[in-house]
């Protein structure tokens, strides 16, 4: 074999075992999704579809400030739609910090950006990032990745049974929310 063989074959190998199909999460963002695939069907009601942080993720992120919340509307625009952010609380949310209506300027098929009006201080204890939507029709009001569902991913609570539940525990079917955060 030609030495420059060798260096080129090397050269293949390294930036093959360097690439991530994943595309590597920044520093700044929460999120426990991938890209969006798809979204679940929703009836009527009330919805709030959430992603739980526990200590062991928002440590990392404790002296920080939550600035942003992301999100993929799906293909219909819900009747309301208000983001959230909560602080503790391990199988449902704790106390809520923060609430907007972000129904006006929503798009579908694409990922909104809400910049907070405040940020939030991150102490690296528990946090929601939620997005509250009120249907007047069955309709896919967010996006949600391919799965394997992560522990928090999918945080669902409906106002047909008053419950926090995950959406696996509620359908089996293993997504997470195409909700994310940014920390500066």
């Amino acid at each position: 074999m030609k030495i420059s063989h060798f260096f080129l074959l090397f050269a293949a190998f390294f930036v093959a075992a360097c690439s991530d199909d994943d595309n590597p999460v920044p520093d700044n963002v929460l999120r426990l999704d991938g890209e969006n695939v798809s979204g679940p069907v929703l009836v009527t009601g009330e919805h709030e579809l959430a992603v739980h942080f526990n200590t062991n993720i928002m440590a990392d992120f404790a002296g920080r400030q939550l600035t942003e919340i992301e999100f993929f509307v799906g293909e219909t625009l819900p009747a309301n739609c208000r983001v959230r952010v909560y602080n503790g609380g391990t199988s449902a949310p704790g106390t809520q910090i923060y609430e907007f209506d972000v129904t006006n300027g929503l798009q579908t098929l694409r990922w909104n950006k809400h910049i907070l009006a405040t940020p939030i201080d991150l102490n690296g204890g528990d946090l929601w990032l939620s997005v509250f939507v009120m249907l007047n029709s069955e309709q896919r009001p967010i996006g949600c990745d391919a799965g394997p569902r992560k522990d928090g991913g999918d945080w669902l609570f409906s106002s047909t049974d008053g419950q926090w539940r995950t959406f696996q525990a509620r359908t089996n079917e293993s997504v997470n929310w195409n909700i994310r955060g940014t920390v500066e």
